[in-house]
């Protein structure tokens, strides 16, 4: 209780103070921001199931399954969208149904989230957190006043407390131990139905997941050798600030290990190798001292340094962790990492800072300028030297921004030759939007060497966002031949923003790609599909596997 009343004091002060600097008064008096994240290809779609798709070309015989995207889809309107951020709609699931090659059914589904739930039955917004209201001064103050209110009310037994599940599940998905997972960061996850898309509810991974605050990682990284599944979480306000796990082949919790972090960050993603994970602790930071002096607690610090901690697979407490330091920067996505040796390998995407999504306000000093285009993220190389405890770096590919990169997961972990990123055009890259698909040659990556890559450029006004790698399906009598890695496809939902209607495309991901004959199918949907964030195709095999005990 004395926590709350500090906290109250506390945020009487900023209320004080936000009201004479004019800071309130300005949230509340001013015309309506048009924002394009709500707006064009991000604006929600309702719920929809289209079959027998005309396809213009050939679905490969051998995709038999289910493709399904996640994104946001905000179900209850948004009023003003100033204080909308891409990451808070509701998550909504994209599905292609691949039921032969012949026959191909699009639909989609919300994720039915108690959030969700709570909503459609009131009908208006409710007081969850919000990272598009939190990440300004006066809306976080109003989130504080919110919080105070509510932990009063639990205190006092007059209100429950805050249920798991309570988020979006917007962010990505997995498929593990027979369960499909719609994933966010700041949950648990929940379990989806395949192929209908319908929501099975929250999973605690069978009462084993009760370490607070009880968010899992929207990605989670699945071991193809022995099917464990390694993750991470992390929170703002409750220590240790990030854990660590692994998960065996039936979703059996072998390793729960508690990392102490100095200041909470946002850690999206993390790799693991063979034998190692690799723990991004970077400064993208979520400071509470900065809301007294009526900022966003968001904060990119490019005067602290990148930490990476680098770790064995089965390690049992954070003191087996050797941490690497160097120039700030961001990363969202890695690529995939390996054990080399002595060295621990990593290809990632990395910004200078966070800016893009329009999620911080990222602070500069004469000492520590903010670069031109920092906002953009490359490809870049980290070589981690366990032995000498040096890490080495350079970029690869400043010549184009990118993001969304995708492997054959057989190879995660592992050396591999092949990667495929999107590219963003320079149409306006604030809005996310990519216009070509690169297969990166990892293996030509040498020092004083240019990276090999082939472009497949979009036709103009088509957008994407993330492409996935499916592995091709070998056919009776192949089996004794070693398959290249790079044998399959890449996939994704495209956008034609002139007669602003969806298709899904299938590209040959092999020595084909970015040839003439590259696209194989062009499946159209005649509607729109809007942007999103992460894609899972699950085969008819493991379909067929799926159980559904949450308990």
């Amino acid at each position: 209780m004395l926590r709350v009343i500090l906290a109250a004091f506390t945020y009487i002060f900023l209320l004080s103070r936000a009201w004479f600097t004019g800071t309130l008064n300005k949230r509340y008096n001013k015309e309506k921001v048009h924002n394009p994240l709500i707006n064009g290809n991000f604006s929600p779609v309702t719920e929809k199931t289209k079959s027998h798709l005309d396809i213009v070309g050939k679905v490969p015989d051998d995709i038999d399954g289910i493709y399904v995207r996640n994104g946001p889809n905000p179900y209850i309107k948004i009023e003003d969208e100033e204080f909308y951020h891409f990451f808070d709609g509701d998550g909504m699931l994209h599905g292609i149904n691949f039921e032969s090659s012949k026959e191909v059914t699009y639909l989609n589904r919300w994720v039915n989230t108690i959030r969700l739930q709570e909503e459609k039955q009131v009908g208006k917004a409710l007081p969850f957190t919000r990272i598009g209201e939190v990440r300004d001064p006066v809306g976080f103050f109003l989130y504080c006043v919110r919080w105070i209110k509510n932990s009063i009310l639990i205190f006092l037994r007059l209100a429950p407390p805050p249920q798991l599940g309570s988020k979006t599940a917007n962010t990505a998905l997995e498929f593990h131990a027979g369960r499909f997972l719609a994933l966010n960061e700041t949950d648990i996850p929940y379990q989806v139905k395949l192929p209908s898309l319908e929501t099975v509810g929250p999973y605690d991974f069978l009462g084993q997941f009760n370490f607070p605050p009880n968010h899992f990682t929207a990605h989670p990284k699945i071991d193809h050798a022995t099917n464990h599944m390694i993750a991470f979480s992390y929170s703002l306000d409750t220590k240790p600030f990030c854990r660590y796990y692994v998960f065996d082949e039936n979703d059996k919790l072998l390793r729960q290990v508690p990392i102490h972090f100095d200041i909470p960050v946002f850690m999206h993603d993390f790799a693991v190798t063979k034998t190692h994970s690799i723990i991004f602790n970077l400064p993208f930071q979520f400071r509470l001292d900065k809301v007294l002096e009526c900022v966003s607690p968001f904060m990119f610090d490019p005067t602290t340094p990148s930490k990476f901690g680098i770790l064995p697979r089965m390690a049992k407490d954070q003191s087996e962790i050797i941490w690497f330091e160097s120039p700030a920067c961001y990363m969202w996505h890695g690529l995939n990492a390996w054990d080399d040796g002595d060295e621990v390998v990593l290809y990632g995407l990395r910004s200078d800072t966070v800016n893009y999504f329009k999620l911080t306000d990222a602070y500069a000093t004469p000492e520590h300028p903010i670069p031109d285009k920092s906002d953009l993220t490359y490809l870049h190389l980290w070589r981690f030297n366990l032995k000498t405890k040096t890490v080495t770096e350079r970029n690869i590919t400043k010549a184009f921004g990118c993001e969304f990169p995708t492997i054959n997961n057989r190879y995660l972990g592992l050396k591999n030759k092949y990667g495929y990123i999107g590219r963003y055009g320079d149409r306006n890259v604030k809005e996310a939007y990519i216009d070509a698909v690169i297969k990166l040659d990892l293996a030509s990556d040498k020092d004083g060497q240019d990276m090999k890559y082939t472009v497949y450029e979009f036709p103009k006004g088509w957008y994407s966002q993330e492409w996935l790698f499916v592995p091709r399906v070998r056919q009776s009598g192949e089996e004794s031949k070693e398959q290249e890695e790079d044998d399959g496809y890449v996939m994704s939902y495209m956008y034609d923003s002139e007669n602003r209607e969806s298709e899904f495309w299938v590209l040959d991901a092999s020595s084909n790609f970015g040839k003439e004959g590259c696209l194989l199918a062009r499946i159209k949907i005649g509607s729109r599909v809007p942007y999103g964030f992460h894609g899972k195709f699950v085969t008819r095999q493991q379909m067929s596997q799926q159980v559904y005990n949450l308990k």
